[in-house]
């Protein structure tokens, strides 16, 4: 059978696992990803998540990469929302730049549910303080802009998880209607 989507039915019997109809279990680990304070059950949790065969398939999800096979539409990676139209070279340094400390901050974090040990990034140390020179206010810019695209990406990423784990199978009926009214058009 043809894939239509970028992921199979192993990987999206994995999510669903785990986070079909379990929203606590999609807010948890949104809550990990923002080093929200978590409690002792969803510490566990997110160990659990860590050592599964599940690992891979969130990871894919939260820190996509180009995939030559990927049906049509489907390939991309943190980079491709960078916009080159009509900015100048600078504005596109900094925004890849932002979209570096998003991949890294990710990574990072998923290295830790993992069990690696690494040096986190802190959410907190992107924010600026007040209290920074003048002369740091290039990176101070990224920063903060890597700190808002990662609020809006891991809610935006989370509630796909919560679409991908609770997606409705389609029998072999509603897949041969469906079939047949696509090549009717």
């Amino acid at each position: 059978m043809k894939q239509t989507m970028r992921f199979n039915d192993g990987e999206l019997a994995l999510l669903k696992g785990i986070f079909e109809n379990n929203e606590g279990a999609v807010m948890t680990l949104r809550k990990f990803l923002l080093q929200g304070k978590l409690t002792p059950v969803e510490i566990k949790l997110i160990l659990d998540i860590g050592q599964s065969p599940t690992m891979p398939v969130i990871r894919k999800l939260f820190l996509p990469e180009i995939e030559a096979d990927a049906p049509i539409g489907q390939s991309a990676d943190l980079f491709v929302g960078v916009s080159t139209a009509n900015k100048d070279s600078e504005s596109v340094w900094l925004e890849i730049q932002m979209k570096q400390i998003v991949k890294e901050y990710l990574d990072v974090q998923f290295n830790i549910v993992e069990g690696k040990k690494v040096k986190p990034i802190l959410l907190s140390d992107l924010m600026p303080n007040g209290k920074e020179p003048a002369s740091h206010c290039k990176q101070l810019h990224i920063n903060l802009g890597a700190r808002n695209i990662l609020l809006g990406y891991i809610d935006i990423r989370s509630e796909e998880l919560k679409i991908l784990a609770n997606r409705k199978e389609e029998s072999v009926e509603e897949k041969e209607i469906r079939d047949r009214k696509n090549n009717t058009r």
